[in-house]
């Protein structure tokens, strides 16, 4: 027999038991009674699955309110990271009064107590999504993006890349999902920008960036402003223009770029990948991001290679022809896959025979005067 749906007041006392019971499981780390519970009725688990999502996002909204690396009205050390970040000239602000509630970040019983009184109930499925949603922005293999922010900020996706953005009174939020997007962020010295990617964060007010997200490393290249940079264990820093930081398991390396490497990093945003003395086995890693059928290298003697020059991420097909043409390398053509070989033009060490085909190869509307360096 089907259940009749609940009342508003049913509802209520429902999502009252929810908040009561998440928190006692927060509390003693015991979840037992409170899955026990939900197994009883599937309005039970709704009712819980609201009560724990408002749980996560107020303790986002607390770090965003509280945390002084972004908080343009928090006290400053010398030494604070975004104040160091703060454009010339600009004078602080007063100090957060941490005792008036209008300043403090939603608190996490105040959320809780919030669905212990019905207010989940009043605003309905709908309301709690719109309320604590966020947009998901997405692109394929192969393709970019643009993105316009009712803030006035744009978000430029790379290929194959997510975001997803949430904007409050108080503050911007953005996770980068997978894959490089450049942000360039309208000021806002009240609602400072926060981009998290895994254990990341980069918070800015308003600034120029790229971010590139791997399981391995996460790479930031600033081109104007500063960027704070901070996540667990990792000191926070503050980079600036023209710097690029690498960050790998809690560590930060940052180093200064010269226009041949800010220009080789923002490349993609033109459609073009640049290689300049990458082995081959690098740049079919990065081509491959690229291309729904991906290259793999056959035999290692091929892999460190050395290759200039340019691509058009959406022509790296002429990159595999010249490859063959130029440069003596066979490409086997698979249903899922391209394998690339040696041919017969190579030595057993792996360089290429000089006498066998020229160092430059022809320019191309694909790729522009690439060159070939043994290693």
């Amino acid at each position: 027999m089907q259940q009749d749906a609940p009342t508003s007041l049913h509802r209520s006392e429902i999502e009252a038991e929810a908040a009561r019971l998440y928190l006692a499981a927060q509390t003693s780390g015991d979840w037992t009674q409170a899955f026990a519970w939900i197994e009883r009725d599937p309005a039970h688990g709704y009712a819980f699955a609201k009560v724990e999502a408002s749980w996560d996002l107020s303790g986002r909204l607390e770090e965003l309110a509280l945390d002084p690396l972004i908080a343009d009205t928090a006290p400053r050390a010398p030494g604070d990271a975004l104040a160091q970040a703060r454009p010339h000239g600009e004078a602080p602000e007063p100090a957060n009064d941490r005792s008036d509630p209008a300043r403090r970040g939603i608190s996490r019983r105040t959320l809780a107590a919030a669905a212990a009184s019905g207010v989940f109930a009043v605003t309905g499925a709908l309301g709690l999504r719109h309320w604590m949603g966020r947009t998901i922005y997405e692109t394929a293999i192969g393709e970019t993006r643009q993105i316009d922010l009712a803030d006035g900020s744009h978000i430029h996706l790379n290929t194959h890349s997510r975001v997803a953005v949430s904007f409050g009174a108080r503050y911007r939020a953005v996770d980068l999902l997978m894959g490089e997007a450049r942000f360039d962020i309208a000021h806002d010295a009240r609602r400072p920008f926060v981009v998290d990617a895994g254990a990341c964060s980069f918070r800015v007010l308003g600034t120029v960036f790229n971010i590139r997200f791997g399981h391995e490393l996460t790479e930031l290249t600033v081109l104007s402003g500063r960027v704070a940079v901070h996540g667990a264990g990792i000191a926070p820093i503050a980079v600036s223009a023209r710097q690029y930081a690498a960050i790998s398991d809690s560590r930060v390396g940052v180093t200064t770029l010269g226009e041949p490497e800010l220009a080789q990093r923002t490349a993609w945003e033109h459609g073009i990948i640049s290689f300049d003395g990458e082995t081959l086995e690098q740049a079919v890693s990065e081509l491959n991001r690229y291309r729904a059928k991906p290259l793999v290298i056959g035999a290692p003697q091929i892999a460190a290679l050395r290759i200039g020059g340019t691509v058009r991420a959406a022509d790296s097909q002429t990159f595999v022809e010249t490859l063959q043409t130029s440069f003596g390398i066979r490409a086997l053509d698979g249903a899922k896959s391209v394998l690339l070989m040696p041919g017969p033009d190579f030595t057993a060490d792996g360089t290429p025979s000089p006498s066998a085909r020229p160092v430059t190869a022809p320019a191309s509307p694909g790729l522009s005067s690439p060159s070939l360096t043994p290693h």
